[in-house]
């Protein structure tokens, strides 16, 4: 399913855990990788702002800035290099290139080559982990390219674990094919949660995800419990667990990504997170 991954990096530290966790997929998965650098000096990516008006330039990982900062430029391109050498050594089927334009549309472009979106979450300490405009960056590659986004852990481990947030929708659907398709090629046990007060739903729900793993030859741990899903979901991740959420559900977790349940799991949560549209 995975067979070829994007990695969207630029200089932060959160750009360097982004690209040690998509070489060790690419190599667990025997993915070719597409490493990318965009130069965003050319142009600027017009996101989408939540009142319906335009937005900012955003650099993955990096704070905000009027221009790019010439020195986090220099910091991706010795990234990219980086991960070049690093690729070689691993004999890993890598190409990583250095890209001009807007920063969502030119992704959009390098994302029609590849199954899965790699990419680094916006900050770099436990009080900054996430900017929730950062948000309008994956949005659009989740709306536009239709591909399942990967954004990267706080800090550098290995993945040990999948957990999936269920609540019914298509959104979690996908992200559950997604999630499944990942355990099974990296050899992962699987957890899957319903955050609800129904019980009687919250099994319904979680039965059809158990028979969905069976039917692709892995084992579900399901599991209902109450509260609120960022929190909750949050509470649950243990070190080295990727926790999977559809990103514009219709239950329990149904929001976009600037709204509530998304956006707070990633500033709650320093796991990776494996979102789909």
């Amino acid at each position: 399913m995975f067979k070829s991954l994007l990695l969207g990096i630029d200089g932060s530290a959160a750009g360097g855990v982004a690209a040690s966790l998509a070489l060790d997929l690419a190599g667990l998965l025997r993915a070719r990788l597409l490493a990318v650098h965009v130069d965003g000096r050319d142009g600027r990516a017009h996101l989408p702002s939540r009142d319906g008006g335009q937005g900012d330039f955003l650099a993955l990982g990096e704070p905000r800035r009027q221009d790019l900062d010439p020195e986090a430029l220099r910091r991706g391109r010795d990234r990219l290099e980086g991960i070049r050498r690093s690729a070689r050594v691993a004999g890993l089927d890598c190409e990583t290139r250095e890209l001009r334009g807007p920063l969502l549309e030119t992704l959009l472009v390098a994302a029609r080559e590849c199954d899965l979106v790699v990419l680094g979450r916006h900050g770099v300490s436990a009080e900054k982990r996430w900017h929730p405009e950062a948000g309008e960056v994956i949005s659009g590659l989740l709306h536009r390219a239709e591909l399942p986004v990967l954004v990267a852990g706080v800090v550098d481990e290995p993945l040990q674990r999948v957990v999936i947030g269920v609540d019914g929708g298509a959104a979690m659907r996908r992200v559950m094919a997604s999630g499944v398709a990942l355990a099974s090629a990296l050899s992962l046990p699987v957890q899957a949660w319903a955050i609800d007060r129904d019980t009687g739903r919250a099994r319904h729900q979680l039965d059809a995800v158990a028979r969905f793993g069976e039917t692709h030859g892995v084992n579900i741990e399901t599991h209902v419990t109450a509260g609120h899903p960022a929190e909750t979901l949050a509470s649950l991740a243990e070190e080295g667990d990727l926790l999977a959420i559809g990103a514009f559900g219709a239950g329990a977790l149904h929001e976009w990504l600037s709204g509530s349940t998304t956006a707070n799991l990633l500033a709650r949560t320093s796991r990776a997170v494996l979102l789909h549209h």
